[in-house]
């Protein structure tokens, strides 16, 4: 509810579409989701959140952004130290125990934000998480809109600062959040469990990345920051 009543105040429209069938991220009765997608701005998180009840899991940077960090925290997000990597494997750990619990995790595995007209690759690191609870993951593609067209006003990128970026987010008239719910993903219980993580990465981040044009309106990899 927050997160819809703050896209509203901003000007932002949402727009949800489920390109492929299996229903909402977590309602699968046999365990939670691993929701991961393509990482544009600080708002993304909100996005997400205003299209369905999840967990994000965040940079711990986000613990000291006003109003972002109420909203992260009330939805119950798991926090991660991107300058440790000692801390990766407790958090991986964390975000399974939430998948086992039930609940819907959201990650960005690019680790990193983007223009969005391109992407990077996406980090494995996170889905072993799904790996360990044997949960599905279910890609999504964010494309931020002005009419038809791809907009960028509401990348978060290289030195920009949160409030500048919020100033132009609001100024900016017409803007729509697009998200795009893409069939879950769940690999058969033989496959090589060693290379489970990077496989699913690899699908995973090939169904977004076909929903994300570049300025010539065609798929791109695009340069992040």
């Amino acid at each position: 509810m927050w997160a819809r009543l703050l896209l509203r105040a901003l000007g932002i429209r949402l727009e949800v579409v489920v390109e492929a069938a299996g229903g909402a991220a977590g309602d699968d009765p046999s365990g939670g989701t691993l929701v991961v997608a393509n990482h544009v701005s600080w708002l993304d998180p909100l996005v997400i959140a205003a299209t369905l009840p999840s967990r994000p899991l965040a940079k711990r940077e986000i613990a000291g952004w006003p109003v972002i960090r109420t909203l992260v925290a009330g939805a119950g997000g798991l926090f991660i130290d991107r300058e440790r990597l000692s801390a990766l494997p407790s958090a991986v750990a964390a975000v399974a125990d939430a998948l086992r619990a039930g609940d819907t995790v959201v990650a960005f595995p690019e680790g990193t934000t983007w223009c969005g007209r391109g992407m990077g690759s996406f980090r494995p690191a996170v889905f072993q998480a799904a790996v360990d609870a044997g949960a599905a993951v279910r890609p999504i593609t964010l494309r931020y809109r002005e009419g038809t067209v791809t907009s960028t006003r509401a990348c978060y990128v290289g030195d920009d600062s949160l409030l500048a970026s919020m100033f132009r987010v609001a100024a900016t008239r017409g803007l729509v959040a697009e998200v795009r719910l893409l069939a879950p993903v769940r690999l058969a219980p033989t496959a090589p469990r060693q290379r489970a993580r990077t496989e699913l990465a690899r699908i995973c981040e090939t169904r977004v990345r076909q929903g994300i044009p570049d300025r010539h309106g065609a798929p791109s990899r695009g340069e992040g920051v």
